[in-house]
């Protein structure tokens, strides 16, 4: 759900995401549009909260788009990301769709005996990924959208001696013994997506693969319907408006009748 809250500023949150009990927002701003050019920032924040365990990520995002041909776009990203874990999680109450663990597994993680064991937890990471996009618009509804990212580096800065589980991701940052970079295989998403764009409506579908289970669904799955606004005001204004003249003008046709061919000499 995003909302233009200022001339080119837009506030957004990930709705699935809040509904498995991960608040998360974000602010994107455009600071720069020249012709074919553009440069935006983004700063994002996710947070999970199990109990008495507290996790979460924030980033910071710098973005560039060129539209190298008329249908044709290519976007480059890069993030920093702060990553951080307090105290043990309630295994108990995490839902299946956030960790590839289910069932029985979940509960039988190495982490729920260690609660008795006055084990703690507190770390710290960072990490620098970055991300290439582009599109391309097949007519004026659809387009085709390829994504790809992956972590390019990271560094802990606490020394974690507890297995975390898949939870956001922090098991893979936690884990990394020493700062450096960071496999392919450990972070990367990956996808190719078909959106449709409608009059008020966006849709994005698509498939993908990632290392974190079911993380490419955040790039191939979209569903944006667009309200008010001064532009959209604009926009409904001048349609109403043609419409109008298109009207008259056939009434005009009705009233006088056909125009008379001119004699021939």
């Amino acid at each position: 759900m995003t909302v233009g809250a200022l001339p080119r500023t837009q506030l957004s949150t990930q709705v699935p995401l809040d509904l498995l009990g991960i608040a998360n927002g974000s602010a994107k701003v455009n600071l720069l549009r020249l012709g074919p050019f553009d440069l935006g920032a983004e700063g994002t924040h996710y947070r999970l909260r199990l109990g008495e365990f507290l996790g979460f990520q924030t980033a910071w995002t710098g973005a560039v788009s060129v539209r190298i041909l008329e249908p044709w776009s290519f976007h480059v990203a890069g993030t920093w990301s702060t990553y951080g874990a307090d105290g043990l999680p309630d295994l108990a109450d995490l839902s299946p769709a956030i960790t590839a663990l289910t069932g029985e597994n979940v509960r039988d993680w190495d982490i729920s005996q260690l609660a008795g064991q006055d084990a703690t937890l507190h770390a710290r990471a960072q990490a620098l990924s970055f991300r290439v996009a582009t599109d391309v618009r097949v007519n004026r509804r659809d387009s085709v959208i390829l994504q790809g990212q992956a972590r390019l580096w990271g560094s802990v800065l606490t020394d974690v001696d507890l297995d975390l589980p898949p939870i956001l991701g922090l098991d893979t940052v936690l884990s990394q013994d020493e700062s450096g970079t960071v496999a392919l295989r450990d972070s990367y998403v990956a996808s190719v997506a078909w959106q449709f764009s409608w009059r008020r409506a966006d849709l994005r579908v698509g498939v993908g693969a990632s290392s974190f289970p079911g993380a490419w669904l955040l790039q191939t799955t979209e569903l944006s319907w667009r309200f008010g606004g001064r532009t959209r005001a604009e926009e409904r204004r001048m349609r109403q408006g043609w419409r109008h003249n298109k009207k008259e003008l056939r009434l005009a046709q009705v009233r006088t009748g056909p125009a008379e061919e001119a004699p021939r000499r």
